[in-house]
């Protein structure tokens, strides 16, 4: 009986140390979750000190950007002051611009009036182009027709610049016998002259009975021709025939007389002249310019 009361005994106290256990596990439990909220507060506690230590830190910052923010703040001021006086020189630039702006539209206006005359202008300048062109294409033929019949005055420059040439002895040839024929008036001026005198000494002689034997020497007898003086003729025959007998360079005025012949004389003349290779007419050798320029003219046909 006394076992079985202990086992009894044992058995409650087992039961009360299960009832305990089970408190204390319960109790251990929330000490455990008390632990792991203390821990996590203790945690928090730890961030929040870091934060603090974070904010004092940023709170310097800030309050150096705040320092900083003051000074900016004071010059934005400074600035804002500076614009308000530049915004309203902008105002006035603006009344500026929008007076130029007005003016500038009224003459884009008188402008665009003035473009519209002068495209009418222009279609009425197209209009006379079109008219040239035409006429340019008439004178185009016009041109083609006088150069076909310049090709065939070639043909005949040869003969007109001969026929040129003789033109241009016969002038020479009528100057000679202008000036033979001057001669031959002055001449018979001076014989009428001759003749007055003779009569007029003979009719002296004749009234005169005495006669000096100087007079008689001195004043030779009358020849062919009657005349107390000589035939003055003879001198008049002479210079003719000597002018004729002689040919005059027309370039140089170089003389010729008649022994020297017809070819000498013509290339003489011909040396001073250069002849076109093109339409054979002659020019001065003196004056080459007009020869080349004459020459080109050839070749812009």
């Amino acid at each position: 009986i006394s076992f079985q009361g202990e086992v009894e005994e044992i058995e409650l106290q087992n039961k009360n140390l299960r009832q305990e256990n089970e408190e204390l596990k319960g109790t251990c439990a929330s000490l455990q979750k008390q632990n792991i909220h203390l821990q996590e507060e203790l945690q928090r506690k730890q961030e929040l000190q870091n934060s603090l230590e974070s904010l004092r830190s940023s709170k310097e910052t800030l309050e150096q950007e705040l320092n900083s923010l003051k000074k900016e703040n004071a010059h934005l001021q400074e600035l804002d002051e500076c614009r308000v006086a530049e915004l309203q020189q902008l105002k006035e630039q603006i009344q500026n611009v929008t007076s130029e702006k007005e003016h500038l539209e009224n003459r884009l206006k008188t402008a665009l009036d003035h473009m519209d005359q002068l495209q009418s202008q222009v279609l009425d300048y197209e209009k006379e182009m079109e008219n040239l062109s035409q006429l340019d294409c008439d004178k185009t033929k016009q041109l083609e027709s006088l150069k076909e019949e310049n090709r065939e005055l070639r043909v005949t420059g040869t003969q007109q610049q001969q026929n040129q040439d003789l033109m241009k002895e016969l002038e020479e040839q009528k100057h000679l016998l202008q000036i033979l024929q001057a001669k031959k008036t002055e001449a018979d001026e001076k014989n009428q002259k001759l003749r007055e005198e003779n009569d007029e000494l003979l009719r002296h002689l004749s009234q005169t009975t005495v006669v000096s034997s100087f007079s008689q020497a001195a004043v030779p007898a009358p020849g062919a021709g009657g005349l107390l003086f000589g035939n003055p003729y003879c001198a008049f025959k002479l210079t003719l025939f000597v002018q004729v007998s002689l040919r005059k360079c027309p370039m140089c005025d170089e003389v010729f007389p008649e022994a020297v012949g017809t070819e000498q004389y013509q290339a003489h003349v011909q040396s001073h002249l250069l002849e076109c290779p093109l339409c054979s007419e002659t020019f001065d050798k003196s004056n080459k310019q007009v020869f080349d320029d004459h020459v080109f003219c050839h070749g812009l046909e």
